[in-house]
């Protein structure tokens, strides 16, 4: 919004930060062989002027390896929100 022009920098105020939250997660199936597997990481992982543009557009740096625990972050946050009282629901998420 800012970056459009429809809202001012100032308009804002940051009540929390969490950690990084990372981004949908590009998979494949864990039954592939072992040589289309790494073709498809070093298509993702390589620093083409294509995966620049893909990047770019998803308003990202470079692609990562992950793991399950990189989502802990996800979690967490999940727990956090379920505590906060909204009206028609109770703490907790019930």
């Amino acid at each position: 919004m800012v970056n459009n022009g429809t809202a001012r920098k100032g308009d804002f105020r940051v009540l929390w930060r969490s950690a990084p939250v990372p981004m949908d997660p590009f998979v494949y199936r864990g039954e592939l062989c072992q040589d289309v597997k790494e073709k498809i990481r070093a298509t993702f992982f390589r620093q083409s002027e294509p995966s620049k543009t893909v990047l770019g557009d998803m308003h990202g740096i470079r692609f990562l390896p992950i793991d399950d625990s990189d989502y802990d972050v996800i979690r967490n946050l999940n727990i956090k929100v379920s505590r906060i009282p909204l009206p028609g629901r109770q703490p907790g998420g019930g």
